[in-house]
């Protein structure tokens, strides 16, 4: 999606999983899925609403880290009680946790992500719940208010090079991605890394951002490939993929993601019918996931709407042949203080 922070999950999801409109059997691999081993999960992209310091240091905008141990307990057990078996969880949104030197090269990642990632991890194990984990969010290109301020502006050009520029791509294929792949190799809780959430948020053109700034999708696609290959040489066994926003379904369909050695597909839809294709319309080579669902608003959030989307889309996911499974976006905490804000859902703190 173009937006940068949604709505709250609707508690009515228990009722429907507990309905059996879901499998509840753990989450196995994507290669291997089926309707008894179907994903059923939710999007925790940042915690208590602090985007961009919630698991380690933003060392841009100097607003330290924010991670809370009781709270990210609380949250998965929580979503355990709804039977939920997997969760997504973003790392390097507007460069969180990565190092840069004054030529604005990755020169390494915080040790702070690093020690609270695993404190999650521990927590998502005592829960029996896998953590599927993105790296860079694509849409940070262009999720700004406007004029851009000086540290926007440096966020911006920081992402754009890490992509486009061959040298500061190596940076941070080098000093961050086989850093951490390396760290966490043969986790067994990681259910896969997602490369760049939305990459079409930094590509330009009408199958892109439509009309902001960013890179072609061959430059995207190279970042994308090279990254997995990094993925893969650190942690030869761990599943990679990239998740696509913005155009639902038609950029996997039409090829944007083959090719670059993934492990399954991930695309993202709001509609508030919870309408999806025949899975065996696309004609995909690997198995997709819809890594993201929920109703599409214009004007403001609607409970009801969410209610019959949620349940629309998990129904279609199953008699449509995506046996690997959905998550929704998002989880709301108890008492959480997400609201709707205009053409988006912006969490009160962000």
């Amino acid at each position: 999606m173009k937006r940068k922070t949604r709505a709250l999950i609707v508690m009515t999801m228990t009722l429907l999983l507990i309905a059996g409109l879901v499998s509840l059997s753990p989450a196995s691999k994507v290669a291997a899925a089926s309707t008894s081993s179907r994903l059923h999960g939710a999007n925790l992209a940042w915690l208590d609403g602090q985007y961009g310091h919630d698991i380690g240091t933003n060392f841009l905008f100097n607003w330290g880290c924010s991670y809370n141990h009781s709270h990210m307990q609380k949250y998965f057990q929580d979503m355990r009680k709804m039977n939920l078996n997997i969760v997504r969880i973003w790392l390097f949104e507007n460069l969180e946790g990565l190092k840069f030197d004054s030529g604005d090269n990755v020169s390494g990642l915080d040790a702070t992500l690093i020690t609270n990632l695993r404190d999650t991890i521990a927590i998502a194990k005592a829960n029996n719940i896998q953590l599927y984990l993105t790296l860079l969010n694509g849409c940070d290109v262009n999720s700004f208010e406007f004029p851009l301020s000086a540290d926007h502006q440096t966020l911006r050009n920081r992402l754009i090079n890490i992509i486009q520029d061959p040298g500061k791509r190596a940076t941070y294929l080098n000093n961050a991605v086989g850093p951490l792949a390396a760290a966490f190799k043969g986790e067994s809780q990681i259910y896969a890394f997602d490369v760049i959430n939305e990459c079409e948020g930094a590509v330009t053109g009408a199958d892109g951002n439509i009309i902001g700034p960013g890179v072609s999708w061959d430059t995207m696609r190279s970042f994308i490939l090279g990254t997995v290959t990094k993925i893969k040489s650190a942690d030869a066994t761990r599943q990679v993929t990239s998740t696509s926003g913005w155009h639902d379904w038609n950029n996997v369909m039409n090829g944007k993601f083959s090719g670059l050695g993934l492990d399954f597909y991930d695309f993202h839809v709001y509609d508030s019918a919870g309408y999806i294709p025949e899975y065996s319309t696309l004609n995909l080579d690997k198995p997709a996931i819809l890594g993201e669902y929920g109703q599409k608003q214009n004007t403001s959030w609607d409970d009801t709407l969410q209610n019959d989307a949620t349940r629309n889309f998990l129904t279609n996911c199953r008699n449509k042949g995506y046996d690997a499974g959905s998550l929704i976006w998002t989880y709301g905490y108890a008492g959480s203080t997400e609201i709707f804000n205009g053409s988006s859902h912006k969490s009160v703190g962000d």
